[in-house]
């Protein structure tokens, strides 16, 4: 058995951390025994600089320079991935340097709904965080739902807490950085009615802000305004703690109030409750960076009021404790943060796991190297950082696409390529093949579903040309598999993808034994039994089989989900 020997400094603990999941993942995947001794193979240390990271030869083996420790997890990711799978650990990363590209390098994890973040095994969850260092990640952001609890007191927010703080805490360990999520106006389940805002179409607004729940506290009057600082200053003491690098806002889906004493929310009510509570996190995190969200902002009012006056307040110099400025939509980026002077740097919010598919997840893994593509080129030189949003495991290649995106600018298809030999244990012969494969998903991945979740639930792909030849190509990539590289969740969220589209198309979009059976397997992945609809895959005692749900081309392509419309 090879020895590979990797020396790090024994007083700083994150370093530590690093050192010991090396040794984990190269015991566990080639034929080398691991120690922490000289003459050292691997020398991880740090150096001067600003976001730099470098892989260097040195005379018995590799130095890994970084100037934070996120930057040498990002680097002994690539030592990782230079190495095929099998035989002894010998590495050959490319040697240079790394600069980061982005302020931010981060991963929004959604933690509500009881979805994968909310019902894994900690030490399964905790595994699945040191995986995304290892692709770049820095920053990792959480949120505390206050909609599903009646107080910081209710037992199911005490063990939402506990998790949310164990998570927090080895992220702490392991030398990342906290960021966490809310909703400027969100209230527990007990928002007395008189405190209650509205998403009614009233007072400008032409749409119904989504993502409501009406617990949500209006701000324009003196209590509804005390409710939310109360409410904001118990969820701070508690996740002050570990003493996140940054706080973000938001706006809508969650949020909002359409009142006449709100509206415009996002440039009226939204700010002034934002003014309010930036007092209180300072109070808490004297030292969080504090980041605005625009989620959804001129999409639900008449015009693009929102914009224009979040731009003026940034020019009064209303808005100087903004520190920075998270902006997207799934359908187009907004326009005027493209073709305007920037007023502080801006954050990517990528939507990763809900786009062009219902259920999120429902059908195995939605990977989207094009579109990502698409929405880094029209946002490239504009952005600063980025946090995509994610709901579980299914998009885990895209979380990877993003990170090496935000970290140098990579080409979404090298990832793919890297992902498949490092990941899922394709071997190099086949890396062609598995390119063409995720092509073929994402060339099949928008679907509408009519009915949802109910005995006349149909689910129609826009395009069905390549899901005969995805399938094919999957077939062809897990024979070539081991045992072991087989049952990888990151290699069967993909093949289960392949197969679930190969049973529709067969039974002419009706759900059959099998198709349910790929489903069950997804959802014993995802632990998504609790979960709500969006999230889990099909229930077959909601959804019986039927053998025909429609006949192909019967279906509207412009009957599309909201997610992937152009507003």
């Amino acid at each position: 058995m090879n020895v590979y020997r990797i020396e790090y400094d024994r007083n700083d603990g994150p370093s530590g951390e690093l050192a010991r999941v090396l040794k984990n993942r190269i015991e566990a995947r080639w034929d080398t025994e691991v120690r922490f001794d000289k003459p050292a193979d691997l020398t991880l240390t740090y150096c001067e600089g600003d976001r730099l990271g470098e892989i260097k030869k040195a005379e018995d083996g590799y130095l890994l320079l970084g100037t934070e420790t996120h930057d040498l997890w990002n680097l002994a990711g690539k030592v990782l991935r230079s190495v095929p799978t099998g035989g002894e650990f010998r590495p050959n990363p490319k040697e240079g340097v790394y600069k980061t590209r982005f302020l931010m390098c981060g991963m929004y994890f959604a933690t509500h709904f009881n979805n994968y973040y909310c019902a894994a095994p900690m030490e399964e969850l905790r595994t699945y965080i040191e995986d995304l260092a290892l692709w770049g990640m820095e920053y990792l952001t959480m949120w505390f739902d206050l909609h599903h609890y009646t107080g910081m007191d209710d037992p199911k927010a005490k063990d939402m807490i506990t998790r949310l703080l164990s998570i927090q805490e080895h992220v702490r360990r392991i030398g990342l950085k906290i960021g966490m999520g809310t909703m400027a106006n969100e209230g527990f389940s007990t928002t007395p009615e008189h405190l209650k805002g509205t998403n009614e179409v009233q007072n400008g607004y032409v749409r119904k802000p989504v993502g409501y729940y009406h617990t949500e506290v209006c701000p324009s009057t003196e209590e509804g305004m005390a409710l939310i600082l109360k409410n904001r200053r118990e969820m701070l003491d508690v996740f002050a703690k570990y003493k996140p690098d940054f706080i973000s806002t938001g706006c809508y889906d969650q949020g909002g109030c359409t009142c006449k004493d709100c509206a415009p929310w996002g440039s009226n009510g939204y700010l002034r409750t934002v003014k309010e509570e930036a007092k209180v996190i300072r109070e808490y995190m004297p030292n969080a960076k504090i980041m605005l969200g625009t989620w959804y902002f001129g999409v639900f009012y008449k015009d693009d009021t929102e914009w224009k006056e979040l731009y003026a307040a940034f020019d009064r110099g209303e808005l100087d404790f903004v520190d920075c400025m998270k902006a997207d939509f799934p359908a187009e980026y907004p326009a005027h943060v493209l073709n305007n002077p920037r007023p502080c740097p801006v954050i990517t919010f990528p939507e990763i796991s809900m786009y062009g598919m219902l259920p999120w997840g429902g059908y195995g893994a939605n990977p989207m190297p094009a579109h990502i593509q698409k929405k880094w080129d029209e946002t490239d030189g504009v952005v600063s950082g980025g946090f995509p949003y994610s709901e579980g495991i299914y998009e885990d290649m895209n979380k990877a696409i993003c990170l090496q995106l935000f970290r140098e600018g990579r080409d979404p298809y090298d990832t793919v390529r890297e992902y498949f030999r490092y990941e899922c244990r394709v071997s190099e012969d086949l890396l062609d093949d598995a390119v063409e494969f995720i092509r073929a998903l994402e060339d099949s991945h928008c679907r509408d579903s009519f009915g949802f979740q109910t005995a006349e639930h149909t689910v129609t792909p826009w395009h069905t040309e390549r899901i005969e030849e995805a399938e094919a190509l999957a077939e062809k990539l897990h024979e070539s598999l081991s045992p072991d590289a087989r049952e990888n969740p990151r290699w069967q969220v993909l093949y289960l993808r392949a197969k679930i589209d190969g049973e529709l198309i067969r039974h002419n979009f009706g759900f059959s034994e099998e198709f349910h059976e790929y489903c069950a397997k997804l959802d014993d992945l995802y632990y998504s039994r609790d979960s709500i609809r969006q999230i889990r895959p099909y229930r077959k005692e909601q959804i019986p089989v039927v053998e025909q749900r429609i006949t192909r081309g019967d279906w509207k392509p412009e009957k599309v989900l909201w997610w992937t419309e152009k507003y």
